[in-house]
């Protein structure tokens, strides 16, 4: 026979073309190598893969977390600002309170930046990984409870400080009303001092003094009672931040004295009102019977007008002793300057 790769004659029995030294078809070592390559290809391959393990994070792991937890740290602090100002202007009540311009500004930027960092963080530790995805969710979990916590905190702060700030606000308002009310029922005080102290030497001239008494009255005794009102509007007010603000302190004592005075001036011009109505059923009457008249009724009430202006009396007296600030002019009025 001869070999199929160089030509050569061989033996019968030769296995191995001993010229090139291919395998001769057809021989039991060439059928053992053929088949054997069979069964080897035939034969499932088995691939060894090795264990995952997660390796301990690395700097720069390490520094995307520390990045994102600064950009998360200065979220918290943009949103504490939008909610602190957004309960201080609602319990104030005023919109314009609401100055968010800068506040949206950061915390959109903070959160953006906050996104991008857990991206970062996603990309070094893929959640396919789940050790990475349950670390991923106790993370968040305490992250989000951090946020809940300063947020609330934020609310609480801006609740009290717009509390003491709409105290201020409505403290403010009250005392430029009580200012301007009293500039404005100066010259009715003025007046009625003037006429109550007029002497009246006849029953005519008593009886005019009654009659300018009443006009002047009909201005005065009103805004009397308004300035009262809103004397106690401000002790009140007053009193809700005493304590917490010692600096109203003064100003409550001054409020409270000028409040005794006023209810002391109250019920003057009320016994002065009464006398003016008993003068005016006296006029047109002989004289004879208006001297009877005023002795009997009208002295009585002169006389508990003047109890209740040395009670004033003593109760500005009191203050002067005590040094509490009151308009110079009652202290002049009593002659207690």
């Amino acid at each position: 026979m001869f070999c199929i790769q160089c030509g050569n004659s061989l033996p019968e029995d030769a296995q191995f073309c001993r010229f090139c030294g291919r395998a001769i078809a057809g021989s039991s070592t060439s059928s053992l190598s053929v088949s054997g390559s069979l069964q080897a290809a035939a034969a499932p391959a088995t691939i060894a893969v090795p264990p995952i393990e997660v390796t301990p994070r690395t700097p720069k792991r390490a520094g995307a977390y520390a990045s994102f937890g600064f950009s998360v740290f200065c979220f918290a602090i943009s949103a504490a600002a939008f909610v602190f100002l957004l309960a201080k202007a609602t319990v104030i009540g005023d919109p314009n309170e609401f100055k968010v311009g800068g506040s949206i500004t950061g915390l959109i930027f903070t959160a953006i930046w906050a996104v991008t960092g857990w991206k970062r963080i996603e990309q070094s530790e893929p959640e396919s990984v789940p050790q990475f995805k349950q670390q991923h969710r106790s993370f968040q979990k305490k992250l989000i409870a951090f946020i809940v916590l300063v947020l609330v905190v934020a609310a609480g702060a801006g609740v009290k400080v717009g509390g003491r700030a709409a105290h201020e606000r409505r403290l403010a308002n009250l005392m430029e009303q009580i200012e301007g009310l009293g500039k404005q029922s100066a010259p009715f005080k003025s007046r009625f001092v003037e006429d109550v102290s007029r002497e009246s030497s006849t029953i005519p001239q008593y009886l005019q003094r009654c009659a300018d008494l009443e006009l002047v009255l009909n201005n005065y005794d009103p805004a009397l009672r308004q300035m009262l009102s809103l004397m106690s509007q401000a002790q009140g007010e007053i009193e809700e931040t005493e304590g917490k603000d010692t600096k109203w302190k003064g100003v409550l004592l001054t409020i409270s004295t000028m409040r005794s005075i006023l209810e002391k001036d109250i019920e003057y011009v009320g016994l002065v009102r009464k006398e003016v109505d008993a003068a005016k059923q006296i006029n047109g009457q002989a004289p004879s019977d208006q001297v009877r008249v005023y002795r009997t009724q009208i002295v009585p009430m002169q006389d508990a007008e003047l109890k209740v202006a040395n009670q004033e009396r003593e109760i500005i007296k009191s203050a002067s002793g005590k040094g509490v600030k009151l308009p110079p002019e009652l202290y002049r009025q009593y002659g207690l300057e």
